[in-house]
C-alpha cells in the first residue's frame, strides 16, 4: 500500500512539474537594452541573456536590418534572407548554413516563450556586423 502511494505521489509530482511554467528558466533570463547606431531599439520583444548568452528576437532584428524571415515551424527551420547572405538555422542545432556553406555555432537558436530567438553569434554572420556587449550594464550595440 505504501509503495502504491509513493508511485502515485511521484507521478503527480512529475505531472505538476511538466504542467507548470519553467520558473527557473524565466528567472535565469535578464533583459538587455539593444542599440543600433546609437539609438535604442524599440522592438516588440526584448533581447535577453540566458546563461551568459545574449538572445535576440530574430524577426525584429532582421527586419530592422532590411532582411526577411521564412519560418517553417514543423521543421523548426529558420531562413534569414539578407541582401547578400542567406542563413539557414535549425532550432537547437549547433550548425547553420551561410550561403549554402555549413558553419559551427557555439550557441543554437532557441524558441523562448513562443518566440524564435537567435544568439548574437548568428547576428554577427548576417552582414559582418560588429557587436559590442557590455555585460555590466546589459547594453548590446551594433
Amino acid at each position: 500500500m505504501i509503495r502504491k502511494r509513493s508511485i502515485i505521489l511521484i507521478f503527480v509530482l512529475i505531472l505538476i512539474l511538466n504542467l507548470t511554467p519553467n520558473v527557473f528558466l524565466l528567472n535565469a533570463q535578464e533583459e538587455v537594452k539593444v542599440y543600433l547606431d546609437g539609438n535604442l531599439l524599440e522592438t516588440e520583444n526584448n533581447a535577453i541573456v540566458i546563461d551568459g548568452r545574449v538572445f535576440l528576437p530574430v524577426r525584429d532584428v532582421v527586419e530592422l536590418l532590411n532582411g526577411r524571415i521564412v519560418w517553417f515551424p514543423a521543421l523548426k527551420l529558420l531562413n534569414i534572407i539578407m541582401p547578400e547572405k542567406e542563413i539557414s538555422v535549425v532550432i537547437d542545432a549547433l550548425e547553420a548554413e551561410v550561403n549554402k556553406e555549413k558553419i559551427e555555432l557555439e550557441t543554437p537558436a532557441k524558441i523562448i516563450e513562443n518566440r524564435v530567438m537567435i544568439p548574437v553569434e548568428i547576428l554577427k554572420t548576417l552582414d559582418n556586423i560588429v557587436v559590442e556587449w557590455d555585460m555590466k550594464s546589459k547594453f548590446l550595440t551594433f
